[in-house]
């Protein structure tokens, strides 16, 4: 079984792979991905968002193409 911070790993290397043509040049494309886990001290299902919406913020103000795995140490 694939956990969800590697198959964001697969996905971003398969979207980095893809070529994509716009008016005859290559465009590349990259991804940022926040990754969160439901856990039972989710009380909410907008506690689980939120907690993913600050890891995608994490890997944008990384930089381009990042991935930020949620812990549970934060």
């Amino acid at each position: 079984m694939i956990d969800a911070g590697n198959f964001a790993r697969h996905l971003q290397e398969e979207i980095a792979a893809t070529v994509i043509r716009v008016d005859d040049q290559p465009l590349a494309i990259t991804v940022s991905v926040g990754v969160a886990q439901l856990s039972l001290a989710d009380a909410t299902a907008s506690d689980f968002y939120e907690r993913t919406d600050r890891m995608l913020y994490q890997s944008k103000g990384k930089g381009r193409n990042q991935i930020t795995v949620d812990t549970g140490e934060q």
